[in-house]
This record gives C-alpha cells, structure tokens and sequence, in this order.
C-alpha cells in the first residue's frame, strides 16, 4: 500500500495557481534553500483528483457531524478532545501537542489490512472510529482537527512526498512564514525546507480537492 504524505490539497488538470482567489499550491516552496525546479502542468493522477475530492467532501460531513450530534458518538467525542488540545495552546506548542495525542492514539496499519484495499484514505471520524490508520489517515485527521480549531485553510497542507521510492502523506503548517511538517511517523517537526532534502516532493492537495504534480525540486546549500 502507497504511503502518503500529507500537507493538503489536490487540484484539477485545468487548476492554475493564477486564478483569482485560488489557493497558490506552490507557497510552500517559496523558502529560502529550496527551489522548485518544475510544476509538471496537468499530469496529476486522475484518480489522486478524484480522491482528494472526495476526501474535501467527507471532511465537510464529518465536521458537520461533528457540529450538529447530541448525543454525541465516542469517535465525535474524541474528535472535540483532540480540538480541545489544540485550542489550549499556541504556536508551535498546539501542533506539538496535537501531533503527539494522535501518534499515541491510532495505532499505525496499513489498508491491506484494515481495509482489504491497497490505498484506502479514511475520514477523520473513520480513524477515530478504529483507532488505526496508516500516513494519510494521521495527516487527513490533523488537518480536520486544526481546521475545526479556526487554523486558516491557507495555512494547512496535504503533501505527498517520495520516501525512498514510495508515496507519503504528511501535513504541512504555516507558522511564523515557515511551514513545518507533522509526519506519523516522529514527533519531531522539521522545517520542510529540510525535510525535501530527503522527501522529494510530488503532489500539493488542496482545498478545493485537486493535485499540483512537482517533478523534482533543488536543494541550495
């Protein structure tokens, strides 16, 4: 099963970043010590668009769920708990702590085996319903809880990334005009301008549900 690396948001063939009041997908790579070398124009994956626009729609529903339960089911209670963290801190130390409630809470498995499905990306309430997940679900999960705690769209990616020749998902943050990745698999937030250092970049998802195809990018010392 691919793993995914998720900071956030897929895009259509047709998508441009130059369209009025679009998200521009290529902000994250507008750091110092990182050059993008080549956006590969409408060569996303039509079946990577067509899940990350399901997976806007069913974030939508879950925090409507999330909005309008009472009672409440254990997964929705989760959720506010996890919102609740969140919202008592801020700065680096909110997404610090967010990242590890969910590391020790979900129990890392892949598709195959929780879902018979070779790539399966679940909904935040899935996740919490089963308590396991692979990359996707950690990032997909982190993103609707920040989304629901008021962090600006704008400042919240999916990303997926090439880790030794397979797909990862990680969520990538803006804070203090640096983005910071939150990856399952360390509690530890690197800067992303070292992190493409060893995970090359190769899909930008965003919220409006779509995929910005990165070729390569180049690194300055």
């Amino acid at each position: 099963m691919h793993r995914l690396l998720i900071a956030a948001v897929l895009v259509t063939a047709a998508f441009s970043p130059k369209i009025a009041g679009a998200t521009d997908l290529r902000d994250p790579f507008d750091l110092p010590g990182v050059e993008l070398i080549r956006a590969i124009e409408g060569s996303a994956p039509e079946d990577l668009v067509r899940k990350s626009r399901e997976l806007q729609d069913r974030i939508k529903q879950d925090l409507e769920i999330v909005r309008t339960c009472d009672p409440c089911a254990p997964e929705v209670v989760e959720f506010k708990a996890l919102v609740t963290i969140a919202n008592a801190e801020s700065g680096r130390k909110r997404f610090g702590l967010v990242n590890r409630a969910i590391k020790e809470k979900i129990t890392p498995t892949s598709d195959l085996a929780q879902y018979g499905q070779r790539d399966y990306w679940a909904s935040p309430l899935e996740t919490l319903r089963s308590r396991k997940g692979d990359c996707e679900d950690f990032a997909i999960l982190k993103y609707a809880i920040f989304l629901k705690a008021k962090v600006p769209q704008e400042d919240l990616r999916l990303l997926i990334v090439d880790d030794r020749g397979e797909d990862h998902m990680v969520l990538v943050v803006r804070l203090d005009n640096k983005w910071i990745v939150l990856d399952n698999r360390t509690l530890t937030m690197a800067d992303l301008q070292e992190v493409v250092k060893y995970d090359p970049p190769k899909f930008l998802l965003d919220p409006q549900g779509g995929a910005q195809h990165y070729e390569h990018v180049s690194v300055h010392n």
